[in-house]
């Protein structure tokens, strides 16, 4: 036996699945291990030419999401396997199916009902019905260098022939990235496959619809290469009148766009009770919610929980952590129209439910016990590091949050990155404090001056 059946596993229906590693076969884990994990260059469908898609002959497939796995088959069995050494045994689509002589076959392992079905299916278990809709998509007959990429996949056609649950990807030769654009037509918009797959030896694209939407600019930072335009902005989606999930930055913006939203911007800076950054580090400056941004996203995904904004007389306040989202290859397209919907509603009916969640109910505001501050002198300049420690007040009331939280800012204007963080949690005072000597301890040396400091000018939320 491959695998340790006495692995404790989840129920498939007729299948299993090991909750923790077993195979036993340290040549399969190996072969296993040794190949690539780089993933694909992504592409949205506008993309599909140069100097973005090189031009050359690749083969195209239908790509559909899911988790990559691995069919090993040998004179006796069949089963399934993943990176870390979990085994799928006991499916329907497997039973009988053998090969004269070892093999491993690459490909992917999706559900037809989509990503959050297998993940659950793959987190809880699920009966007959829910792992009927499992899949396997061979992308590949691994070992087999002396074969070229359509002789490996005619192999893998003759070791599994026709059998429900289980087939071999489908492949059209192209040239040119008009056919690229013919087939996204057909197989994406069309028959309704997730995205395009295209390879030529070692590259690798994937295609895959863009969404666009509109979103309301609630801050700024200020470009670092020359100050005269936006370096990124801070964006947001209507939860209802007044409030706004925050769901990230963009900082994909013409040159033009830049100088002109700075201008644009400025003007309407605002108050707020908390602090963001941006990417890159610089922590944004907030405005009045009037202006929209249109946008362009490769793709929506579920995010952890961050910061809902809520516009009052005094400026912004944190209404709490709430469920979010995260936009990938996000890029500024223009100011949006009047009229043009902000609301969450633009992502679509498929999002998960956790995105219509109401507010959470106002939160104690954190307590700070600690703040001292130290400077030092860097050719000219000053570089300083924050240290602060404080009381969440909430920890009681909702899980996510600590009991006390220690952080250190540390702004050196002459490295890369400026800006460096680290945040450590504490279950106790005691806790707390140690880990407030610690970082004392490792980042301020006798060259660090302390100043003097007055109270907070801000509240923590």
């Amino acid at each position: 036996m491959r695998y340790d059946l006495n692995t404790a596993t989840l129920s498939l229906g007729a299948g299993r699945y090991t909750i923790e590693p077993a195979l036993l076969d340290a040549d399969l884990m190996a072969q296993i291990a040794a190949q690539p994990v780089s993933g694909p260059r992504v592409l949205a469908p506008h993309e599909l030419r140069p100097p973005y898609l090189p031009e050359a002959r690749f083969l195209a497939s239908p790509w559909t999401p899911g988790r990559r796995a691995f069919l090993v088959l040998d004179s006796e069995s069949a089963f399934l396997c993943d990176e870390a050494g979990r085994v799928l045994y006991g499916l329907p689509a497997l039973k009988g199916l053998k090969a004269g002589a070892p093999q491993l076959l690459e490909g992917t392992l999706h559900h037809t009902a989509g990503p959050q079905a297998l993940a659950k299916l793959l987190g809880d278990g699920g009966d007959a019905a829910a792992a009927a809709g499992l899949r396997f998509t061979i992308t590949d007959l691994l070992n087999r260098e002396d074969l070229s990429y359509p002789s490996r996949l005619a192999v893998a056609r003759g070791l599994v022939r026709a059998r429900r649950g289980i087939a071999v990807i489908k492949t059209q030769e192209i040239s040119a990235p008009e056919e690229a654009m013919q087939l996204y037509t057909e197989w994406v918009e069309g028959a309704g496959a997730d995205g395009l797959s295209l390879r030529a030896g070692a590259l690798r694209y994937l295609v895959k619809p863009s969404l666009t939407l509109n979103a309301v600019i609630l801050g700024y930072t200020v470009d670092r290469a020359g100050g005269d335009g936006v370096g990124a902005l801070c964006l947001g989606l209507e939860r209802e009148a007044g409030l706004y999930q925050i769901i990230g930055g963009c900082q994909r913006l013409s040159p033009e766009s830049r100088r002109a939203l700075l201008a644009l911007l400025a003007p309407l800076k605002i108050e707020a009770s908390f602090h963001q950054a941006g990417p890159g580090g610089a922590v944004y400056q907030w405005v009045e919610p009037k202006h929209h941004a249109r946008l362009r996203a490769r793709e929506a995904r579920s995010a952890p929980p961050r910061v809902a904004a809520r516009l009052t007389d005094v400026g912004w306040r944190s209404a709490g952590l709430m469920p979010s989202v995260h936009l990938s290859g996000l890029s500024f397209m223009r100011l949006s129209q009047a009229g043009e919907g902000v609301g969450l509603d633009q992502l679509g009916e498929g999002w998960p439910e956790a995105l219509a969640a109401t507010p959470m109910p106002d939160l104690p505001p954190s307590e700070v016990l600690r703040r001292e501050v130290y400077t030092k002198r860097l050719g000219g300049q000053r570089a300083v590091r924050k240290l602060l420690m404080w009381r969440t007040n909430k920890d009681e009331l909702d899980a996510r949050y600590p009991a006390f939280v220690v952080h250190l800012t540390d702004y050196s204007p002459q490295r890369k990155a400026p800006l460096s963080r680290v945040v450590r949690l504490a279950p106790t005072l005691q806790d707390a404090h140690r880990e407030f000597a610690r970082l004392l301890d490792e980042h301020i040396k006798a060259d660090w001056a302390r100043q003097d400091l007055e109270a907070p000018p801000f509240e923590l939320r």
